[in-house]
C-alpha cells in the first residue's frame, strides 16, 4: 500500500554522519538540480530511509531551498504525518507488488499548483517483484512533472539495469564510534556506559543501535557478559568452572551476540586493569597481575576476536566456540 508519510519529520541537521552525502544534496538542493531520481544504498539499518524523508522533506519546503523552514504549510503537514505530496511505498510482507505502485501512480499525475512538487519514496526498492519493478519503469519512462523518486536499497544489484541507470547513486558509509555514540546521547535512550557498548556493537549502523537500545533483553545480556568477564580475570574461578558456566550458555539463540558483547568487555577489564589506575575496584588485587603496552594488548585482543568469531561462525558445536575463547582469554591473560 501506499501512504502519506507519518510521524516526525527529520532534516538534515538532525542526522549524524554522512558528511559527504550532506554535502552533495545540500549542493543540489541550493542549485536547484536534484534528480528526478535517486538512490540510496547501503547495509540495513545505516539510515537510507532517514535520509530519503530529510530530502523529501527538503524538496517539499517551497519556502527554503535546501533546509526546510518547519513553519510552512508543507512542514507543517510533514510534522503531522499527513502532507498529501508525499508518498511512502514499503515491502508488503516480502515483496512490493504491482498493485502499490498501480494505486499511487494516478495520484502523482494529478494537476497541483506550479509551485508544488511530488515525492514517491520506495523503501527497500530491491523487494520489488519483476511486475512490480516494470511498472515503475514505466512510470520513469514517461513522468509527470515535477516529481521527485526516492529509491533506498540495501542490494541495489537486484534492481533493474534499466531502472538504475536512470538514478544518481549515493552510498551510506558506515558511521564512527563517535558517531553512533553522538545519536545515541542526543535520542536520550541509555545510560552512558551502555552507550559505549551498543555504539561498538552496531558495527557503524544507526538502524542496528536504536534496535539493540530498545531491545528489553539488552540489560540481562550485559550482566551475563560482564559476570562471565569477572570471572575470565579472577584467580580463584577455575576452568571447569568457567566450562560450567558456559554450558548454560552454550544453546542460546543470542549466543553470538553476548561473544561479542563479552569480548569487549572483557577488553576493556584487560585495559583498565593492565593499563589503566591503581585504583580499579571491580576486580580483587589488581597489583597481582602483570603490566603490558596497550599496544601489544590491542593487537593480541583483535587476533583474538578474529580467531573467535571464525570458530563462532563456521563450527556448528556453539560449545566449542565459547571454550575456546575462553581458553584463549586466559592464555593471553596468563601470558602464555
Amino acid at each position: 500500500m501506499f501512504t502519506t508519510a507519518g510521524g516526525r519529520m527529520m532534516a538534515f541537521k538532525n542526522l549524524v554522519g554522512q558528511p559527504e552525502l550532506r554535502k552533495a544534496l545540500l549542493t543540489e538542493l541550493e542549485a536547484g538540480s536534484v534528480s528526478p531520481v535517486t538512490l540510496l544504498t547501503g547495509p540495513g539499518g545505516s539510515g537510507k530511509k532517514s535520509w530519503g524523508i530529510a530530502l523529501a522533506r527538503a524538496l517539499l519546503c517551497p519556502v527554503s531551498s535546501c533546509r526546510p523552514c518547519g513553519v510552512c504549510l508543507s512542514c507543517r503537514q510533514l510534522n503531522g504525518g499527513n502532507n498529501p505530496n508525499l508518498f511512502l511505498i514499503h515491502p508488503e510482507g516480502r515483496w512490493i507488488k504491482i498493485d502499490q505502485i498501480r494505486r499511487v501512480r494516478p495520484r502523482l499525475y494529478l494537476a497541483s499548483p506550479e509551485d508544488e512538487c511530488r515525492v514517491l519514496l520506495i523503501s527497500g526498492a530491491d523487494r520489488m517483484t519483476p511486475e512490480a519493478g516494470s511498472s515503475l519503469l514505466k512510470l520513469l519512462e514517461e513522468p509527470p512533472e515535477r516529481l521527485y523518486i526516492i529509491l533506498t536499497s540495501s542490494h541495489p544489484e537486484k534492481l533493474l539495469s534499466t531502472i538504475i541507470s536512470r538514478c544518481r547513486r549515493y552510498v551510506l558509509q558506515l558511521l564512527s564510534v563517535d558517531e553512533i555514540t553522538l545519536l545515541l546521547n542526543s535520542e536520550e535512550i541509555l545510560s552512558g556506559v551502555e552507550v559505549g557498548l551498543i555504539a561498538r556493537l552496531s558495527h557503524g549502523l544507526p538502524g542496528r543501535a536504536r534496535e539493540l537500545a530498545r531491545d528489553p533483553a539488552l540489560g540481562e545480556r550485559i550482566k551475563l557478559a560482564m559476570e562471565l568477564a569477572r570471572d575470565l580475570v579472577t584467580p580463584a574461578v577455575s576452568a571447569p568452572d568457567l566450562f560450567r558456566r558456559a554450558s548454560s550458555l552454550a544453546e542460546r539463540e543470542d549466543l553470538l551476540f553476548i561473544l561479542e558483547l563479552l569480548y569487549i568487555y572483557y577488553r576493556d577489564l584487560l585495559l583498565r586493569l593492565l593499563c589503566g589506575p591503581s585504583d580499579l575496584h571491580i576486580l580483587p588485587g589488581p597489583s597481582s597481575y602483570p603490566r603490558v603496552s596497550p599496544a601489544s594488548l590491542e593487537l593480541s585482543l583483535e587476533d583474538i576476536s578474529r580467531a573467535i568469531k571464525r570458530i563462532a561462525f563456521t563450527n556448528a558445536h556453539k560449545q566449542l566456540a565459547l571454550e575456546a575463547m575462553i581458553i584463549l582469554l586466559q592464555r593471553r591473560f596468563a601470558g602464555a
